[in-house]
């Protein structure tokens, strides 16, 4: 979702002020691990405490404010680059460097169920669509599925 630079700052602010911030998901790049409507809660970014599957809230261009999978890192002029891609998203996101990362996901609630990241679930879903890129196909296919159910409903 587009971001203004004082809501960016005030994210910002809040995670170093809190240790965290909680954002109600939009759009369907995470689906069907984040829903919209789910809440989000992000804590600081540490680089260090970083793993495969675990997903990132940051900055992308055109002040896009994403929340998407972590899937590796790569080294490009001597600067860590990180690589994340939603996971119904068929392709990665441009590949990011620390400064535009805002947050890590500690869990989502979605309804009444709190889904923590380091749950079993969470990490084997993580894995899943980590290695198994074809998944996102699955996805892509189901959507558009319901896409076409839906509109022939309405006529």
């Amino acid at each position: 979702m587009p971001a203004s630079a004082e809501s960016i700052h005030v994210i910002a602010r809040t995670l170093n002020q809190q240790g965290y911030i909680d954002i109600p998901a939009k759009g369907k790049s995470m689906y069907p691990f984040i829903r919209s409507g789910d809440v989000c809660r992000f804590e600081p970014f540490v680089e260090q405490d970083l793993s495969r599957g675990d997903i990132l809230l940051f900055i992308a261009p055109g002040q896009l404010l994403i929340g998407h999978r972590y899937l590796r890192s790569t080294q490009k002029h001597g600067i860590r680059h990180f690589v994340c891609k939603g996971d119904s998203n068929i392709h990665p996101d441009l590949p990011l460097i620390g400064e535009q990362i805002l947050g890590k996901l500690r869990w989502i609630r979605t309804g009444q169920r709190t889904i923590q990241m380091g749950s079993g679930l969470a990490r084997l879903w993580g894995e899943a669509i980590s290695g198994l890129p074809w998944l996102s196909y699955v996805i892509q296919w189901y959507l558009r599925l319901k896409r076409k159910m839906r509109r022939l409903r309405l006529s």
